[in-house]
């Protein structure tokens, strides 16, 4: 009996005639009997051996819950959360070949943080596709030393007596350099963030930081100048 060995696996050999089963003997990978004097019918019971294809997560600002491996044309169902600071904006499933050009999506569908999909006899990406979520960045003083801020080199405008910036974003704020008002000798030396538990020196007219996941107050120490 021979067979391949890496599509089959053999789970018994049985040989039956006239009614009448057949011990076989074994011996290494054969089987064998004695022939006896009517016609024999040797039955071999397989069963395939599945190869599993992977999925493989394609966006770290997502977690994929059962990321593993699975039998083509069975039915893969993979819950998502999105880590803190983005926005859900749709899903892909493309194939993983070596040449990312040669990709081919997957039919697939999104319900309830669930994408599902049929897999493919090849091994799949899973892509949530996400943007930045906005906070904002609030002041606590009455009377603003604050010039202007700028995300990422793009001046960001107040909105309701906030700025609201993405997630991640380089944040620079600027200070007036001198007071705008001759009775006014006051000047930023420091910002505090509470939230983050910082203390920023104001250097060159000027604090930066990296904005995180959530609202911000800028906690402005002035120094009198005389």
């Amino acid at each position: 009996l021979t067979y391949d060995n890496t599509a089959l696996t053999v789970g018994a050999v049985t040989a039956v005639g006239a009614e009448n089963t057949i011990t076989l003997g074994t011996s290494g990978d054969a089987y064998y009997f004695y022939m006896p004097n009517y016609d024999v019918e040797i039955n071999v019971a397989t069963s395939p051996i599945l190869t599993k294809y992977t999925v493989k997560n394609g966006n770290n600002a997502a977690v994929l819950d059962t990321v593993g491996a699975y039998v083509a044309g069975e039915t893969v169902n993979i819950p998502f959360t999105l880590k803190p600071g983005y926005n859900y904006e749709g899903c892909t499933v493309t194939t993983d070949p070596f040449n990312p050009e040669e990709a081919v999506t997957i039919e697939s569908s999104v319900a309830d943080g669930v994408v599902t999909f049929v897999m493919p006899s090849e091994d799949v990406v899973v892509t949530v596709l996400t943007s930045a979520a906005a906070f904002a960045i609030t002041k606590n003083d009455t009377y603003s030393h604050i010039n202007s801020i700028k995300a990422d080199d793009k001046t960001v405008s107040i909105a309701n007596g906030s700025y609201y910036v993405n997630y991640g974003t380089a944040v620079t704020v600027f200070f007036y350099s001198s007071a705008t008002s001759s009775t006014e000798k006051y000047h930023p030396v420091s910002v505090t963030i509470p939230e983050l538990d910082v203390t920023i020196p104001v250097e060159n007219d000027k604090v930066q930081f990296a904005m995180p996941h959530f609202i911000i107050t800028l906690d402005q120490r002035l120094q009198f100048q005389k």
